[in-house]
């Protein structure tokens, strides 16, 4: 069995006791895991496995088009979103909605995948 590093157990008492925003991009996270704990860059992706492991955290990597991947710190932020998201899906949309996203739909029906292009339509259309 492994030792689980200081500075690994640092980031996770952190993340549970601060006042911290719900997510943030893969790259801030970074810098407050070194600033906060000591987390070398080089360490970063297996503290985010061992936090994500852990329940502390939630992080996806993003796709291709994706510039910076976000760690969801606020995991009840988190599933409330994801409620509001399947509740939008449900709802009848405008008339005028593009071809695209409605595509977009039936894959996180029938396959559970959110593509980001349905995400930003939701979020950016005030849906959810």
């Amino acid at each position: 069995s492994q030792e689980t590093p200081l500075s690994f157990l640092k980031s996770e008492w952190a993340i549970q006791n601060c006042e911290l925003p719900p997510f943030l991009p893969l790259s801030e996270f970074s810098r407050l895991a070194e600033r906060v704990a000591g987390v070398q860059p080089l360490h970063v992706g297996g503290l985010l496995r061992y936090l994500h492991h852990h329940n502390v955290v939630r992080y996806f990597h993003g796709e291709p088009s994706t510039p910076d991947s976000l760690v969801y710190l606020g995991l009840p932020w988190l599933l409330e979103k994801v409620c509001q998201l399947l509740s939008c899906t449900l709802k009848p949309l405008p008339s005028d909605c593009p071809v695209d996203v409605l595509k977009d739909i039936r894959i996180l029906k029938d396959h559970g995948v959110l593509t980001t292009r349905l995400a930003d339509y939701l979020w950016n259309e005030g849906h959810m």
